[in-house]
């Protein structure tokens, strides 16, 4: 009898000293202090934010309105004519041109060829030269008979007319514009011109 409480008086204590080891304070895991638990631990403090993103984006595009004010201030409206096809007259219309280094007589006729596109008329020019009050605008001939393409011939005289008309428009000093073709005299199946006379004066 007395072996058999010996017996189970040890296997109790074996027991318990199991179940201590399982659930006991001596635990070898780690704390919430140990090494082993921070170094899993994601830092956010230097990682940015959605706030911070977006604060560092809106920084970056604050500098692109001073860009775009810049382009604005290199930028001019200017009156130009081009052609009313319904009664074949001129009409006026806004163009925007690049002014940074001032607007000259280029700029304006660069303006005009772009609106005579609708017509399909290639309008090129050789040169655009002042003497006096008077313009001289050479023009690049396409073709000897249609100096603006095929097919643009009954648009001549509009298309000179709304050259010259935005040439007046625009530059107060230019009282007459005279017309040639690769340095002749402006002559094909719609207009006959001389070199000696202006083509339109503004007096």
């Amino acid at each position: 009898m007395k072996k058999q409480i010996k017996i189970f008086l040890s296997a109790t204590l074996i027991v318990a000293a199991v179940l201590g080891g399982c659930t006991g304070g001596g635990s070898s895991a780690p704390s919430s202090g140990d090494s082993g638990v921070t170094s899993s631990v994601v830092d956010t403090t230097s990682a940015p934010t959605m706030g911070e993103g977006a604060e560092s984006s809106m920084t970056e595009l604050q500098g692109e309105p001073s860009d775009l004010q810049s382009i604005r201030d290199s930028q001019q409206r200017i009156t130009v004519y081009t052609i009313d096809t319904s009664n074949m007259t001129t009409v006026p219309v806004t163009a925007i041109v690049d002014t940074s280094d001032g607007l000259d007589y280029m700029d304006v006729l660069k303006a005009c060829s772009l609106n005579f596109a609708d017509q399909k008329a290639e309008v090129e020019y050789n040169s655009a030269e002042v003497t006096g009050s008077s313009l001289a605008i050479d023009f690049k001939a396409v073709t000897t008979d249609e100096p603006f393409g095929k097919g643009t011939g009954a648009f001549e005289p509009v298309i000179l007319d709304g050259i010259c008309k935005s040439i007046f428009d625009n530059f107060d000093n230019i009282k007459s514009v005279y017309v040639s073709i690769d340095g002749e005299a402006f002559v094909s199946k719609k207009v006959k011109l001389t070199l000696d006379k202006p083509y339109m004066t503004n007096e």
